[in-house]
């Protein structure tokens, strides 16, 4: 390799370097701050994400958390544990879109686990904000799609369902979201707080004695619990307690501690907000532990880039260079023949192997040569037994019978 092409190998590797360093900065800049993940996700680090109270709550010795990427109709937890499914759409926890959300809820809860939802919350920022009003409303006994009243706009309900038989879902009038605090309803523990600072926009008509409030705001009902068994479910119809936001301006600390419900796992929710665990390569090293074979691999890739730069082992110089297709450096055809022969015919074995080959030689031009033949056979066998073992004597002495022959 010339000076100049060296260099330049170098210079292409610092930028390709750089370049790596770069884009890997960038998204570990988007990354930590969370906002490539959807609002309220535990993974989103900004004041919409919920990844202040993930890491708390990791943070508590005797507690064990985790998320859970899996399908909702798949999820499974161990009792004693709480669940969180924070930043639903209304349509997602009360729609009829939200059938697998509402039966795998009742089911966690009937086998002892505690599920919290929490509907999304309206934000300035345009992030986070409620869906449209559906387009019709139902009863909630039978749950009949029936035609929504021309002057009933502010208050249009999502469809109820019989896997949360007695709870509809209800938009609050303008004057009822004009009032930004929650205040603890009647059959609330005592230890949880008078008021939360609240920000949804939908409220709860309750048909079922079953439902307790928990809060209620404008004396619309904005918290509420069953309990089944030895599990209940809790859904609110605002997230922002459980934002980074809220732990840091406004903080509910002994609301949050009410939800958990002194639970030894915890579980949040991400598939509904789109995020799915794919297995891949890297998990599966990560999980069989083959990180030596990818180190490995990684070397064997770094040893051919360095093969083909320089040349492995280095080249001889120009002046010591043997062509391949005319011999062998430091020997001569003659020299060569000797070092095959004295690799491959013993001393012993060396007056048969120079009759052998006369022979095959003599009988393609003389076909009476096979006289001759047993005559230097018979001289051999009498030589070894007469014990004369000196091959270049034994050599001459054929050459001298030949010659004989040959002057007959």
């Amino acid at each position: 390799m010339t000076p100049t092409s060296k260099w330049s190998a170098i210079l292409v590797a610092v930028l390709a370097a750089m370049l790596f360093a770069g884009i890997t900065h960038l998204f570990f800049i988007r990354f930590s701050r969370g906002d490539v993940y959807p609002p309220y996700s535990s993974l989103r680090a900004d004041p919409l994400g919920t990844r202040a109270l993930y890491e708390s709550i990791r943070r508590l010795n005797d507690v064990d958390i985790k998320r859970d990427f899996t399908p909702v109709d798949r999820i499974q937890a161990a009792a004693p544990a709480t669940m969180f499914a924070v930043g639903l759409s209304p349509a997602q926890g009360m729609g009829p879109d939200g059938m697998a959300i509402r039966r795998r809820a009742v089911d966690l809860a009937e086998n002892g686990i505690r599920v919290v939802i929490a509907f999304k919350t309206h934000h300035a920022h345009g992030e986070g904000d409620d869906d449209p009003p559906p387009d019709t409303c139902c009863d909630a006994s039978d749950g009949a799609d029936l035609p929504q009243d021309d002057g009933a706009e502010d208050a249009t309900c999502v469809p109820a369902s019989s896997y949360m038989e007695g709870l509809r879902l209800v938009r609050l009038d303008a004057a009822e979201t004009s009032e930004t605090r929650a205040r603890r309803g009647a059959a609330a523990p005592l230890e949880l707080p008078a008021e939360l600072r609240w920000h949804g926009s939908w409220h709860f008509e309750i048909a079922d004695d079953a439902w307790s409030v928990i809060y209620e705001r404008s004396g619309n009902p904005v918290v509420v619990e069953r309990r089944y068994n030895h599990g209940s479910i809790v859904i609110c119809t605002d997230s922002f307690a459980f934002s980074n936001e809220s732990l840091w301006r406004d903080r509910a600390t002994a609301y949050l501690v009410w939800l958990l419900g002194g639970a030894e796992h915890v579980v949040f929710i991400e598939a509904h907000h789109g995020l799915r665990e794919k297995v891949g390569v890297m998990q599966l090293i990560r999980a069989f532990r083959l990180h030596g074979i990818l180190a490995g691999l990684f070397i064997l890739a770094w040893l051919f880039v360095w093969q083909q730069q320089k040349p492995f082992p280095a080249p001889l110089p120009v002046a010591e260079q043997v062509d391949t297709a005319t011999g062998v450096q430091g020997r001569d055809a003659y020299s060569g023949m000797i070092s095959l022969l004295q690799r491959s015919v013993s001393l012993r074995s060396l007056g048969r192997t120079c009759v052998d080959t006369w022979a095959v030689d003599r009988r393609r031009r003389d076909r009476h040569a096979a006289g001759a033949e047993q005559r230097l056979r018979q001289y051999l066998a009498q030589a070894a037994r007469n014990g004369h073992s000196d091959p270049v004597l034994l050599y001459h002495e054929l050459s001298k019978q030949i010659q004989e022959r040959k002057s007959m």
